[in-house]
């Protein structure tokens, strides 16, 4: 069972979706203390870049996810929207966004119902709502959202076709996707391709594995230590992996290119 969790990645797409529900089941499991919220890779500006975010110091332990976040939504106004998250996991990035963004309304959806308890019992805003559902077949009603968002999920989906699909259906006319994820060297083509099959414009996207990497690098101490806090030995190693710390094999995939991120703005045609 370690391997699978350390290599979730490399295995057939139709195994990773009961794999991911499993693995934050033992997470929901192992932290009583609800110290985790953030589940991505996170991302530190480099170069010239600058992000300059006025963080609150219950929020500075997670600085990198949230900075990701920050990053993927940028580009566009919350202000008064109608958001919806798919795969919100442990709901960190939806509350950092409400409190931070001031939409209307933000809905974040995950598969797992372990995650939507402990996301209906950590986050408590009135305009964030958390609510079980499945990727490939949205529980939302044509149109009804602004803004979609799909930060390092989508790559655990049975046909990512099909989800791109589904929030198009959702999105309004005029609304926006935002979507980001880890993705094998050479594979972009082809999620572009499914992007414009599906009916979407693309309207920005930016490579920023160096960003993942430099958090990954900055973040690894922090990282190690909650998985000897909380996860049981025989498991630590494969978590480790699971977390990209500095040393792992997915930190090392990353820092060679193997494994690159990117992040998309999306518009429907």
């Amino acid at each position: 069972m370690r391997a699978l969790v350390e290599k979730y990645c490399e295995l057939p797409r139709p195994l990773r979706k009961p794999l991911w529900k499993w693995a934050h089941n033992l997470i929901q499991k192992w932290d009583q203390d609800h110290a985790g919220v953030f589940l991505n890779y996170g991302y530190a500006a480099t170069g010239q870049k600058s992000q300059g975010l006025q963080l609150q110091k219950e929020d500075f332990p997670n600085r990198y996810g949230i900075q990701l976040y920050d990053h993927v939504a940028k580009p566009v106004s919350f202000s008064g929207a109608r958001v919806l998250e798919v795969g919100c996991g442990r709901g960190g990035g939806a509350s950092w966004l409400v409190r931070s963004r001031n939409p209307r309304s933000y809905v974040g959806m995950d598969i797992s119902k372990e995650a939507i308890g402990f996301c209906q019992q950590k986050h408590s805003f009135s305009n964030l709502s958390f609510v079980k559902g499945d990727a490939e077949s949205l529980p939302f009603k044509k149109d009804q959202f602004d803004i979609v968002l799909n930060v390092e999920s989508a790559r655990c989906y049975g046909s990512i076709p099909r989800f791109f699909e589904e929030v198009k259906r959702v999105l309004s006319p005029r609304g926006k996707f935002l979507f980001a994820d880890m993705i094998k060297k050479g594979e972009v083509d082809k999620i572009r391709t499914w992007m414009e099959q599906v009916g979407f414009s693309l309207e920005e996207e930016e490579e920023i594995t160096s960003s993942v990497v430099q958090a990954l690098r900055s973040d690894s101490s922090s990282r190690m230590k909650i998985i000897k806090d909380f996860i049981p030995s025989y498991w630590r190693k494969a978590f480790a992996e699971f977390s990209g710390v500095e040393g792992s094999r997915r930190f090392d995939e990353f820092n060679t290119r193997k494994i690159e991120y990117w992040r998309f703005m999306l518009r429907p045609k």
